[in-house]
């Protein structure tokens, strides 16, 4: 359940919002890499840490809740939606891939980034 309300000095993590780009290769095929959008200050909420394995594959559920201000002039459905968050959390590079965006009482004050642990990299 998102937060109701949130506090500016809540938003104590440094972050990088970044989305994927893709160019072909020599070979026909395509390449891909990340390019920072952003940094952001946000405020980052574990939510929980399992991946039930079934059916012969790891099922990724939520893990973290991350919650930025509002910014008009990011287009979070560019490449099909493909972004991330990308932050040191003290000494470790931790990523978090956004599975959707919300924004929070549709007040276009603050976003809620629904996030798993790890990145997929599925192209």
């Amino acid at each position: 359940m998102p937060k109701k309300s949130i506090n500016v000095g809540d938003l104590r993590y440094s972050v990088k919002l970044q989305s994927r780009s893709k160019s072909t290769d020599t070979g026909g095929g395509f390449t891909s890499s990340w390019g920072d959008t952003r940094t952001l200050f946000a405020n980052i909420i574990p939510v929980s840490g399992n991946n039930p394995f079934d059916a012969g594959r790891i099922e990724h559920n939520l893990t973290h809740d991350v919650y930025t201000r509002y910014y008009s002039d990011i287009n979070y459905t560019a490449n099909g939606g493909q972004m991330r968050v990308y932050w040191n959390d003290f000494g470790t590079n931790r990523i978090l891939e956004i599975k959707y965006v919300l924004t929070i009482q549709q007040r276009d004050r603050w976003l809620l980034y629904r996030c798993t642990e790890g990145t997929s990299e599925v192209i």
